[in-house]
C-alpha cells in the first residue's frame, strides 16, 4: 500500500480547495508547505480563512508567522486585527515587522495603540514599519506618537516620520516639519518639504521660501513643487526665484508650480506676479543661460498671464520688456 505523501498545495490552490489548504496550514512535518498554504489562502478572503490564518500566527516557525501576517495584511479585513495584535511582541523581528505593515495596510484606527507600542522596538526595521503604518492610518491622534521620533538619531526614522506627518495633514505638525528643513540629512529635508506641500497651509510658506535656497537640488525641487500648492500670494516670489535655478529639474518644477498657481486663482496671484522683482516677463528678457531650457514654456506662461490680465490677445505682457517688440520678433535672448 502506497504511503500518503505531503499535501499538494499547488493542486489544491488550482482547484480552489480551501478546506484542504487550511489542513495543509497545520501540516507539522514541513514548514515550507505551511508557508505555501498560507500564501494560497490569501486568495480566499472569508471569515473561515481569516480565523485559520489567525491561529497560524502561533506557528512555531517564524517564516510561517511572517507569511501569515503579510497575507492577512493583503486581505485587509479588520477581522484580522485581534490576531495581528498578538504578534506585535513576537520574539522574531521579521514577524513584528510584517505585523506592523499588515496593520497599516488594513488601515483601521483601532490598531493605533498596537502600532504605537512598536515605535520603541529594539529593532530599527520594526520601528520604521510602525512609523509607516501610523502614517497609513491617517489618524490625527497618532501625531503625539510620531513627534518625539523626529529627533531620532537614525535619519531614516526621521524622514519616515516626516512622511507620515504629511499624510496626516495636521497643522499641528507644521512647526516640527519646518524645523526639519534644516536637518543635516538630505532625505529628511526632502520628505519634510514634501509633507509641508501636502499640508498646503499658508503658514508653511516662510519655511519653504528659505528651502528654495537649499544646497541640494532635490530639496529645492520639492520646495518649488510644494509652493505651487499654496493658496497665498507669498508663494509667488520664491517660485520666480526658482525659475532661474542652476538645476533644470528645479526650474522646470518652478515653472509647473507657477502655472498651477496662475490657473487656480489668477485674480489672487496676478498682482505679485506683475511686480518688478517678481515678473516672469523680466526673467524671460534676461540672457542667463541657466533658463534657456525653459524659455519656450516660460514664454507660454507669460502669454497666458497676459491674457488673464487684460482679457485679450493684445496684452502688454506679450511684448519683451527689454526691446518692446512682440515676443515672436524678440531676439534679446537668442
Amino acid at each position: 500500500m502506497a504511503l500518503l505523501g505531503p499535501p499538494d498545495v499547488g493542486a489544491m490552490e488550482r482547484q480552489g480547495k480551501v478546506a484542504g489548504l487550511i489542513r495543509a496550514l497545520r501540516y507539522k512535518k514541513d514548514h515550507r508547505i505551511r508557508t505555501r498554504a498560507a500564501g494560497a489562502l490569501g486568495n480566499h478572503a472569508t471569515t473561515r480563512v481569516i480565523r485559520a490564518l489567525g491561529k497560524a500566527l502561533s506557528d512555531p516557525c517564524a517564516s510561517v508567522r511572517s507569511t501569515v501576517a503579510m497575507v492577512l495584511g493583503d486581505i485587509a479585513d479588520p477581522q484580522a486585527l485581534p490576531f495581528l495584535q498578538t504578534t506585535c511582541t513576537d520574539p522574531h523581528h521579521e514577524v513584528r515587522t510584517c505585523t506592523a505593515a499588515a496593520l497599516g495596510t488594513i488601515g483601521d484606527k483601532r490598531a493605533c495603540a498596537a502600532i504605537s507600542s512598536m515605535l520603541g522596538d529594539e529593532h530599527p526595521v520594526v520601528r520604521l514599519a510602525a512609523v509607516k503604518a501610523l502614517g497609513q492610518l491617517r489618524d490625527p491622534t497618532t501625531l503625539r506618537f510620531l513627534l518625539p521620533h523626529l529627533e531620532d538619531e537614525d535619519p531614516e526614522m526621521r524622514w519616515h516620520c516626516a512622511a507620515a506627518l504629511g499624510s496626516l495633514g495636521d497643522l499641528q505638525a507644521v512647526p516640527a516639519l519646518v524645523t526639519l528643513l534644516e536637518d543635516p540629512d538630505t532625505n529628511v529635508r526632502v520628505h519634510a518639504t514634501r509633507s509641508l506641500g501636502t499640508i498646503a497651509s499658508p503658514v508653511c510658506i516662510p519655511g519653504l521660501a528659505e528651502t528654495i535656497k537649499d544646497p541640494n537640488f532635490l530639496v529645492r525641487r520639492e520646495a518649488a513643487e510644494a509652493l505651487g500648492s499654496m493658496p497665498a500670494q507669498g508663494a509667488v516670489k520664491p517660485i520666480i526665484t526658482a525659475l532661474a535655478d542652476i538645476s533644470p529639474v528645479v526650474s522646470e518644477a518652478a515653472l509647473k508650480a507657477m502655472s498651477r498657481i496662475s490657473r487656480r486663482n489668477p485674480r489672487e496671484q496676478l498682482q505679485p506676479l506683475l511686480e518688478t522683482q517678481g515678473d516672469p516677463a523680466a526673467l524671460l528678457a534676461c540672457k542667463d543661460p541657466r533658463i534657456d531650457h525653459i524659455r519656450p514654456a516660460l514664454l507660454g506662461l507669460v502669454e497666458e498671464l497676459g491674457k488673464e490680465r487684460n482679457g485679450s490677445r493684445h496684452s502688454n505682457m506679450k511684448r519683451c520688456p527689454n526691446c518692446g517688440n512682440q515676443w515672436d520678433h524678440c531676439e534679446c535672448w537668442t
